[in-house]
């Protein structure tokens, strides 16, 4: 443990604490400079990102000219009772930050290897000023309504005028080509519609648990977001939340999550892993997303290399772009069952013919949308 201990601890000395407060800029360059301890830096990304207070408490710490037992027993029993986070990974944690003791200065190798790979532009960020943005108040709270600023890396202030900001309103930051990574403070509880729409070169977004709901087309045409940390709290994600994020490689969508929009991962073509961490409210089977029940087929998922595909008997409903731009797909069968079809369900399938039963509901729909379909007489025959 003592090399991640040591490029820890002079990370921290060079960069400072602050740092902390930046927990996906600090783990990213943790894995740029750390080979190996795959567990503990697991550990770390889990804690820090998923969970923006524990940072704050972790620097308040790691920032005091002194702690006793006494501020270690009651982080650890914050850890413990606030945050549910378990006995072996507070180890972890307390382990990697030397918190039973105190620090110490690091080997004149691990300055050299930090000195020589950490990039000179890196900079600590603080909350953004105020100044950049526009804002109403709703509530006695703030909503930001747009960001005027130029900044790369933008954290929301937790308060404006002595009140939280706990909305960032709808189309807030949209077509800020300049913004590559966002922090949202605890206070924001909502992301409006498009919040993050076409910013481009956005490449990294923590979420913390104070936010519910992630509104529609949030990250809509954020080419470059490759990374996205959404902490257990969000209970909504809505509709093409994250569409045309064609760099997005992974994501984990959390338990508290128990509704899914149609389309939220829609032309995200590199996305190969999918988490889903609600198993109550929703499922994954055959590169599908389900509810529980199967009685709405949510999205197709974009790894799919499919060619053919039958829906089950369960599904009543087809979500709104539940197909959409799939070329691989050249049949799919549709079961008497379904009794609603989302709009562009099939758009842009250009190989794509549906087989149907006569007089369903899905045979209606092709012919209304012009979709390419065949009778499906070999079921109709048992």
């Amino acid at each position: 443990m003592n090399d991640i201990q040591n490029i820890v601890n002079e990370l921290l000395k060079q960069k400072g604490n602050e740092l902390i407060k930046n927990p996906s800029l600090f783990c990213s360059m943790i894995d740029d400079l750390v080979s190996g301890y795959k567990k503990e830096r697991n550990i770390l990304h889990k804690v820090l990102v998923s969970h923006r207070e524990i940072c704050n408490k972790l620097y308040l710490l790691l920032s005091a000219d002194r702690y006793d037992e006494r501020d270690i027993i009651d982080f650890k029993y914050s850890l413990q009772n606030d945050f549910g986070i378990t006995d072996s990974w507070i180890e972890v944690i307390f382990d990697i930050f030397e918190l039973s003791n105190n620090f110490t200065n690091s080997k004149m190798t691990i300055q050299k290897h930090i000195q020589k790979n950490i990039s000179k532009d890196v900079q600590i960020v603080c909350e953004t000023s105020e100044d950049n943005f526009e804002y109403m108040e709703r509530d006695g709270n703030i909503v930001i309504t747009k960001y005027n600023g130029k900044d790369k890396n933008v954290v929301i202030p937790r308060r404006i005028n002595d009140k939280n900001v706990t909305v960032i309103g709808i189309y807030a930051f949209k077509n800020c080509i300049n913004l590559m990574d966002i922090i949202i403070s605890d206070n924001v509880i909502s992301i409006g519609s498009g919040a993050f729409k076409d910013c481009k070169n956005l490449m990294s977004v923590s979420i913390p648990s104070s936010v519910r709901n992630i509104g529609v087309g949030t990250f809509n045409g954020c080419i470059n977001l490759s990374n996205v940390s959404i902490s257990s709290g969000v209970v909504k994600i809505d509709k093409y939340a994250f569409k045309d994020c064609i760099n997005l490689k992974k994501i984990i969508i959390p338990s508290s999550v128990i509704e899914i929009g149609d389309a939220i991962f829609s032309n995200c073509t590199h996305l190969e892993n999918i988490e889903i961490q609600n198993t109550e409210y929703y499922l994954i089977q055959d590169e599908i997303l389900f509810n529980k029940s199967k009685t709405k087929l949510v999205q197709c998922l974009p790894c799919t290399q499919k060619q053919s595909y039958e829906i089950p008997d369960s599904v009543i409903e087809i979500g709104e772009a539940a197909f959409y731009g799939f070329s691989s797909f050249k049949s799919i069968f549709v079961p008497n069952s379904v009794k609603l079809i989302g709009d562009y369900a099939f758009s842009n399938c250009k190989n794509l013919t549906i087989y149907v039963k006569m007089f369903s509901y899905a045979q209606k729909y092709a012919k209304e949308h012009n979709i390419p379909f065949i009778f499906d007489f070999m079921r109709l025959l048992g």
